[in-house]
C-alpha cells in the first residue's frame, strides 16, 4: 500500500514538473514587439523575425537622364554561392524586358545597365522613352519572393536637391532645419534625432506616445515648389519595418496640425533605397506655399530610420 502511494506521489511531481516547464516556455515568448534590435525595451506585437538570407536589389540613384547613360545595378542574397545572378530588367518602352547578368561573390553582385532610347540588347541594354520607369526584379529563391526596385528616366535631368545627407540646400531664399518631435516630447526613448555625419538617424522610441515626426522645415515663411512633380528619397533601417509604421508627408502653410496628406512607405530594411512619389499623391498639397519639403512620420508604432537623401524633380 505504501509503495502504491510513493509511485502515485512521483507521477504527480512528474506532471506537475511537465506543466510549470511549458508554463515557462509559452510566457518567455509572450512578449511585445521588437521594432529597433538596439533597444528590446519597444513594444508593439510579435516579434519580428529577420532573416538574413533575404534577397535585396537596387539602382545606384533613383533617376537618370541623358542618352547611353550607365545605371549599376546591385544585389544582396548572402545564401547564393554562385558568381553570378540574373535580374529582369523592364521599361515602359519594354514591356518584356532582357535580362541582365550580375557578377560577384559572397552574395555581393553588380552589374552596368546602358539606358538608350534605340532598342533593347540582352545583358546589356534597355530601351526607354522621356520620363520613363525602368524596374529590375530579382527572383528569390529563398526565402521565395520577388524584390524590385525602379528608378525614373528623362532625356534631361531637372532635380533640385534638399537635402545630401550632410547639407540643406542654401539656396532656395528661404533657411532649412531639421526638426523633430513626438506625442511624449523629445528626449531619450521619445523623440531622437543624431546627424551622423553623411547621414541623419531617427528614433521613435518607446515613450513616443501616439505619434512622432521627424522632418526638413521651413524655419520662416514657406517655399514655392511649384515647378516639380515628384519627390525623391533615401532611406534605410536597423531593421524591416512594416508597410504602416512610417509615412512621408509634404505639408503647406494652410494644413492644420498632422491634417496633411501622408503616404505609407513600403519596405524599409537595413539597405538604402530610394522611394519616389508623385506630388499629386499629396491631394490638398499647395506646392506653392510648402513649410515642411519632407517629413517621416510614425504612429505609434516604434522603430529607427536613417535618412539623406532628398530632392524634387521636374519630370
Amino acid at each position: 500500500m505504501i509503495m502504491k502511494k510513493l509511485i502515485i506521489f512521483c507521477i504527480v511531481i512528474l506532471l506537475s514538473s511537465i506543466f510549470l516547464f511549458i508554463g515557462c516556455k509559452k510566457k518567455e515568448y509572450a512578449h511585445d514587439n521588437v521594432f529597433d534590435l538596439l533597444n528590446p525595451s519597444y513594444t508593439g506585437g510579435p516579434d519580428p523575425i529577420i532573416d538574413p538570407n533575404i534577397g535585396s536589389v537596387s539602382f545606384n540613384s533613383s533617376s537618370y537622364s541623358g542618352t547611353n547613360t550607365i545605371a549599376i545595378i546591385s544585389l544582396k542574397d548572402k545564401d547564393i554561392k554562385t558568381t553570378t545572378v540574373n535580374v529582369q530588367i523592364t521599361s515602359g518602352a519594354d514591356s518584356t524586358g532582357i535580362t541582365l547578368t550580375l557578377n560577384g561573390a559572397d552574395g555581393n553582385y553588380s552589374g552596368n545597365l546602358t539606358i538608350n532610347t534605340d532598342s533593347s540588347i540582352e545583358n546589356s541594354k534597355i530601351k526607354v522613352t522621356n520620363e520613363d520607369t525602368i524596374t529590375v526584379t530579382y527572383s528569390d529563391a529563398y526565402p521565395a519572393g520577388v524584390r524590385t526596385d525602379s528608378a525614373i528616366w528623362a532625356l534631361t535631368s531637372e532635380e533640385l536637391i534638399i537635402f545630401d545627407g550632410d547639407t540643406l540646400n542654401s539656396s532656395l531664399g528661404v533657411t532649412l532645419d531639421i526638426w523633430h518631435g513626438s506625442a511624449g516630447g523629445q528626449g531619450a526613448g521619445r523623440s531622437e534625432v543624431t546627424d551622423m555625419g553623411s547621414y541623419m538617424k531617427y528614433e521613435a522610441g518607446p515613450l513616443h506616445g501616439t505619434w512622432a515626426f521627424v522632418a526638413i522645415a521651413v524655419t520662416a515663411g514657406s517655399v514655392d515648389l511649384s515647378a516639380y512633380n515628384k519627390i525623391a528619397y533615401e532611406l534605410s533601417s536597423t531593421n524591416t519595418l512594416g508597410n504602416t509604421v512610417v509615412d512621408v508627408g509634404v505639408k503647406d502653410s494652410n494644413d492644420g496640425a498632422g491634417t496633411e496628406d501622408k503616404e505609407d512607405i513600403t519596405g524599409i530594411n537595413a539597405t538604402w533605397q530610394w522611394y519616389t512619389n508623385n506630388l499629386s499623391d499629396f491631394s490638398t498639397l499647395q506646392k506653392n506655399i510648402i513649410i515642411l519639403p519632407i517629413e517621416y512620420v510614425f504612429g505609434s508604432a516604434n522603430g529607427t530610420i536613417y535618412f539623406r537623401g532628398v530632392k524634387y524633380i521636374k519630370y
